[in-house]
């Protein structure tokens, strides 16, 4: 038992930027909460995406915290991004 938190997001990069988010979503592989990402097979267009949905407990939300500080590290914005549509989040909580 314990408190859980759903979390669901996007992020929007570019070519260079997604290789950048994939080396970091890959280098703390936890075979749990790590699971949670996910990108398209083959991006559609210019933009590409990156997608994180999981329920992670209460406690690993700072693990979460951390990659996303991470990730906004990344190589700096081309000019075709801008911060307000580069990301996009939310988290509930819950018991189980």
């Amino acid at each position: 038992m314990g408190i859980y938190v759903s979390i669901r997001g996007r992020l929007e990069r570019d070519a260079t930027r997604l290789a950048a988010v994939q080396e970091i979503v890959a280098t703390y592989d936890d075979d749990h909460d790590s699971n949670g990402w996910s990108c398209p097979r083959q991006q559609a267009n210019w933009t590409h995406h990156v997608f994180y949905g999981a329920d992670i407990r209460e406690l690993a939300l700072d693990w979460f915290t951390d990659r996303i500080n991470e990730i906004a590290g990344s190589p700096p914005p081309t000019t075709t991004e801008t911060s307000s549509r580069a990301c996009s989040w939310s988290a509930t909580g819950s018991r189980a």
